[in-house]
């Protein structure tokens, strides 16, 4: 039945269409799981060749098909952060977060384009670009996921996942730091760090990705206009 007002009732309430939205959390999970599944193939490639307990994933881009692999693992979490950017409208949250989850993307696509030194090479400026892009990829989703779990009011224990994702991207960055800065001898455990980094990224990116397709509230969702 068409509104005697001659308008749709999305205009009457002010409804975003979510769409995008609601296909969130798939999009978000298959990135995740992409990223997840080349990362291991990686690891089963470079076996025997690379120390993952010194050495971080982006040192596997010097075993055969490393560099394929690592790359496809950044278009997953890539895949999975465009997808978030495009929940942002429909779900009320500040607009800053598309902005990070963006910056966060192309920080990914970075990473892969530019890859890192050889593991007893010395520093080029593609390792160089590729140290200050991974900082991005670890930081910018729990800045991101601190806005929305403010914006909407969600209970303590929802944090947990931001929280954690933060805490491993801070101790890893802290860890990489006096190597990046000023050429010290990298942390002996440096790859199990950034390992564990890696896995509350992912546990907090799935979480915003479940997140994204929950409905807004009344309340943030007029906040958002």
């Amino acid at each position: 039945m068409i509104p005697m007002s001659g308008r749709g009732v999305g205009e009457r309430t002010g409804a975003v269409p979510d769409t995008a939205a609601g296909a969130a959390p798939a999009v978000v999970a298959a990135g995740v799981a992409v990223a997840v599944a080349a990362v291991l193939l990686a690891h089963v490639l470079g076996a025997g060749s690379l120390d993952p307990v010194a050495l971080t994933v982006s040192d596997y881009v010097a075993v055969p098909g490393g560099g394929v692999l690592l790359g496809l693992a950044a278009a997953g979490l890539a895949t999975a952060g465009a997808a978030l950017v495009r929940a942002v409208p429909g779900r009320g949250w500040p607009r800053a977060v598309a902005v990070l989850l963006s910056a966060w993307c192309v920080a990914l696509v970075l990473v892969a384009v530019f890859p890192t030194n050889a593991p007893g090479s010395a520093p080029d400026l593609a390792a160089a670009v590729h140290r200050w892009a991974g900082a991005g990829v670890f930081a910018l989703p729990p800045v991101a996921g601190l806005l929305v779990l403010r914006r909407t009011g969600a209970p303590v224990t929802a944090w947990a996942p931001t929280v954690a994702a933060g805490a491993g991207a801070l101790v890893f960055l802290l860890c990489h730091a006096p190597a990046v800065l000023s050429g010290a001898p990298p942390f002996p455990l440096l790859g199990v760090v950034e390992r564990v980094a890696h896995l509350l990224l992912c546990g907090q990116v799935l979480a915003l990705g479940r997140r994204a397709g929950s409905p807004a509230t009344p309340r943030v969702a007029a906040v958002s206009r």
